[in-house]
């Protein structure tokens, strides 16, 4: 195909070449009839042979001569013979050859991930046996070697998802047919289905990535303090069979799902579109790709929230109200200021995104100083002084917190450092003004207004200030854009005083009670109802066989039911919205749980159309308080409401 397409290109540049020179001969004879010259005749068919014509071509056409065109006719001969035959390779059916050295491939990679998944099980039970069951089996007792808060933080989720991986596992090798060797043939195995119906319970890994950091940093502070679990964790991973330390265990899950898109997507490579798996494994690509992409950005917003929560800590005398879910910190800089710095204000983003004012303590003796430690946050500029670190204030402080500035201290004086941050001002970003005009270069002061106040800003390296403005006009736009983006979804919130319909129904449920012996047979009912007498748009699903994560959506078992909502009307005249899980059985089905969901406004804040994980209750009535039923679980809600 390469050899072609280059061969193509010459045989266009052949073509009008010829082109050219046939029309420039049929003019020039056109000329000699009518002058009826044969010296001029002759001399114009000898300037055709010769002349040179310009052929357009996209990387800039060279001048080619007229003697040049039989070979390149010859070319264009060869590019049509090249471009038939590659046409005719495309449309002859695939041999055998070719046919087995796909089959192999395809086969070789889900032997690879088969192999992987395999490996990836046996290490998230040896997390689960040898550290998260015994360690917790220890828990408030003499020989107590980790909180359970520690073990939580540091085995997030672990055997959730070690349940989840064994059954993909088992699914996975089941899709192996009985007698298939898969270093040669991997045709008759299908995974994309196996792999869609599983991504629903991917989305447990989010709180373990979530998570992670403080997992790690964690982790770090017991191997540090607490010799006892440094031994337990000597004599635990001696037990094991080459797998690693603690830490390269815990990274595990965080690296499997970019590893499950990576095999998926070489799995379609080698399948083709006719057969049964193909559109399968589209669905889980694109589904995996999704949740991938939600993992890295979870993963992003815990450090940034991290981020701040450290930078925040080594402050002293900081407002409480600094720490918030919206804001981001973008930058440090160390920078000259001349103006007055005192703020009257702590800025901080309320609910409506937008400014909110609440009341900062300053110190007016930091107006003597021009050197300051500037943070800039996504919403906020924070002005820090350094100064020497004072003695430790132990009264009313409880040990813990005693021992933790004890230790604090030493660290810092350890590393050479005495001194810390103190809070000095904060102010909106919104009220950062900077001029269109600065040059940084030829003023090495720059002017800017804060608050009403003119600011001279100076560094000793210019690109530091150069830098701040920069990060400051961007901040500043970023701000804009997310407020404009609040102000137009409160305008289609409006809406709800119109009439609306709103459509609930249920995708998935997740760790529901197990009613046979092993599994259970899940579907779900729901209506509406203002206090649980009188239903409407009542509706049921069918069941989906032997499971406690069933997904209703993926089996094409998912109902809905709807409430038309008149205009004019408070919100909380909105029926109530009951879901109940049974489970079918051959005589009377059995009750799993249920859910009452109630729709406020901040609900749909939400938008048009959301998603959420509703926990099931057991019925708040006399019979099912006395069957002590202990009810697990949850079921995933889908919302959709279109004004009428």
């Amino acid at each position: 195909e390469e050899e072609a397409e280059a061969v193509a290109e010459v045989a266009i540049e052949a073509v009008e070449a010829v082109e050219a020179v046939e029309t420039r001969e049929v003019a020039r004879e056109e000329g000699a009839e009518e002058t009826e010259v044969e010296g001029e005749e002759s001399k114009n068919a000898e300037e055709s042979k010769n002349a040179e014509v310009v052929v357009d071509a996209p990387a800039g056409r060279a001048l080619l001569g007229a003697k040049a065109v039989e070979p390149k006719m010859a070319v264009a001969a060869k590019a049509v013979e090249v471009v038939k035959a590659a046409e005719a390779k495309e449309a002859a059916p695939e041999d055998a050859k070719e046919r087995a050295h796909r089959s192999r491939r395809r086969g070789q990679v889900i032997a690879e991930l088969l192999d992987t998944e395999r490996s990836y099980v046996s290490q998230l039970r040896c997390l689960d046996e040898k550290f998260v069951v015994p360690l917790s089996a220890l828990v408030d007792s003499d020989q107590e070697v980790l909180t359970s808060n520690e073990i939580r933080v540091i085995f997030p989720q672990v055997s959730v998802i070690l349940q989840y991986n064994t059954l993909l596992l088992e699914k996975l090798l089941k899709s192996v047919p009985p007698g298939v060797d898969l270093k040669s043939d991997g045709e008759s195995v299908c995974i994309g289905q196996v792999f869609f119906e599983f991504v629903p319970w991917l989305r447990s890994y989010q709180s373990y990535v979530i998570g992670f950091n403080d997992a790690m940093t964690m982790l770090g502070r017991v191997r540090t303090e607490n010799a006892e679990f440094r031994t337990f964790e000597r004599k635990a991973l001696r037990r094991t069979r080459n797998m690693g330390d603690l830490s390269s265990l815990l990274i595990t899950p965080i690296q499997r799902v970019p590893r499950y898109l990576m095999l998926l997507q070489q799995v379609q490579k080698y399948t083709l579109e006719s057969h049964p798996d193909y559109p399968f494994l589209i669905k889980a690509i694109d589904e995996v790709s999704k949740l991938a992409l939600k993992l890295n950005e979870d993963k992003r917003r815990a450090e940034e929230t991290q981020k701040l929560a450290l930078f925040l800590k080594s402050i002293r005398d900081a407002p409480a109200n600094v720490m918030h879910p919206n804001r981001k910190l973008l930058g440090k800089y160390s920078l000259s200021i001349i103006g007055d710095v005192v703020a009257p204000s702590d800025p901080h983003l309320n609910e409506d995104g937008e400014m909110q004012q609440y009341e900062a303590t300053t110190n007016d003796a930091w107006k003597r100083d021009s050197s300051f430690e500037v943070a800039l946050f996504s919403d906020a500029v924070m002005l820090t002084i350094e100064r020497d670190a004072p003695a430790s204030e132990s009264e009313g402080e409880s040990e813990e917190e005693e021992d933790e500035e004890e230790e604090e201290e030493e660290e810092a004086a350890a590393a050479g450092d005495t001194t810390c941050l103190y809070y000095v001002s904060m102010y909106s970003i919104r009220d950062v003004h900077v001029p269109q005009d600065i040059d940084i270069a030829k003023d090495r002061v720059v002017q800017i207004e804060v608050a009403g106040s003119p600011w001279a800003i100076s560094a000793s390296d210019t690109k530091l200030v150069e830098s701040f403005i920069a990060a400051v006009r961007e901040a500043k736009d970023t701000l804009k854009m997310a407020l404009q983006q609040r102000k137009s979804q409160m305008k289609w919130l409006e809406k709800l005083q119109e009439s609306f319909t709103i459509s609930c129904s249920l995708t998935e449920g997740k760790d529901l009670l197990v009613m046979d012996t092993t599994s259970s047979d899940p579907y779900y009912k729901m209506w509406w109802s203002v206090d649980g007498s009188k239903k409407s748009g009542k509706v049921k699903s069918k069941h989906i066989s032997s499971t406690v994560n069933p997904n209703w959506e993926a089996r094409g078992r998912s109902v809905t039911t709807s409430h038309t909502h008149p205009a004019n009307t408070p919100l909380k005249q909105i029926p109530l919205l009951y879901i109940q899980v049974w489970d079918s059985d051959y005589g009377k089905d059995d009750f799993m749980g249920e859910a009452i969901v109630k729709f406020t406004r901040e609900r749909f804040e939400q938008g048009f159309q959301w998603e959420e994980w509703v926990k099931l209750q057991a019925k708040d009535s006399k019979k099912e308080r006395k069957k002590k039923l202990v009810v697990s679980g949850s079921v995933r809600l889908r919302v959709c409401w279109t004004p009428c």
